[in-house]
């Protein structure tokens, strides 16, 4: 059986030959669980997507954070920001708490 998320995702499941059922979802790779019933299945499949996929954004978030401040640091050498400590230093505050959430 298969069930569309929003039209963006799809919740594949089987039950297996052991009577667990396992939930998949196609678009995202290794995002699978096993559990009693169907229903079930679909609820923990769906929470364990969402995890996964604001992981992923907060992983965008601080690649995109280093990228910003890198920028920062080479303007500061050229000096092309007069206020660029305190860019620098603000762009690093912001990295540190996105780190430690």
């Amino acid at each position: 059986m298969q069930i569309s998320i929003a039209n963006q995702f799809t919740i594949a499941t089987k039950q297996e030959n052991d009577g667990r059922w396992i939930a998949e979802i196609l678009e995202i790779p290794d995002v699978l669980v096993y559990s009693l019933t169907e229903q079930e299945a679909i609820k923990k499949v769906k929470a364990l997507a969402l995890k996964v996929i604001n992981n992923e954004l907060a992983v965008s978030q601080l690649v995109e954070l280093r990228k910003k401040i890198a920028q920062g640091e080479e303007q500061i050498r050229q000096g092309k920001v007069v206020d660029g400590e305190v860019v620098f230093q603000q762009l690093q505050e912001k990295l540190e708490q996105m780190e430690k959430s």
